[in-house]
């Protein structure tokens, strides 16, 4: 897929242990157009998820879009995680289901971050209550006003 920024988003398509790959098959309600690609499948984990970004020196927002669209979870409190940015929790118990307000309904997360002193930036979502479900990632460079 192509964003509306023009820039080319990568499918996650390797073989990761331990996770897989569920494809969603509905509109998810409240996802623009041009993000619904995006939204209709997603990596899963019983345990969690790590993903590593290399960048430049500087400020950048990293984006987390999520919808609970596996009829095993669509109930609030079923599957819980929390969000790390270079080993920081910057969200506890994030119930993708409760905060969306029901299934099939886009959540984004956005936070502000920099690399890490090896020049990356490290998301894991780490299980709670069960494993994460991640539609999208997004790492974008922006300018922080101070």
């Amino acid at each position: 897929m192509t964003g509306a920024d023009g820039i080319e988003w990568e499918a996650d398509t390797g073989n990761i242990f331990n996770t897989g790959r569920f494809k969603a098959g509905v509109r998810i309600e409240g996802a623009p157009d041009d993000m619904q690609p995006i939204y209709q499948s997603e990596r899963w984990a019983n345990a969690g998820l790590r993903y590593r970004f290399p960048v430049e020196p500087g400020d950048y927002e990293v984006i987390l879009y999520l919808a609970e669209s596996n009829k095993e979870f669509m109930e609030a409190g079923k599957r819980t995680f929390d969000v790390a940015i270079n080993n920081e929790v910057v969200k506890a118990a994030v119930d993708v289901f409760a905060q969306a307000e029901g299934a099939n309904k886009a959540l984004e997360l956005r936070f502000l971050t920099k690399p890490d002193p090896a020049g990356d930036i490290v998301v894991d979502l780490r299980k709670g209550v069960a494993g994460p479900a991640l539609k999208g990632v997004e790492v974008r460079a922006v300018e922080v006003v101070e």
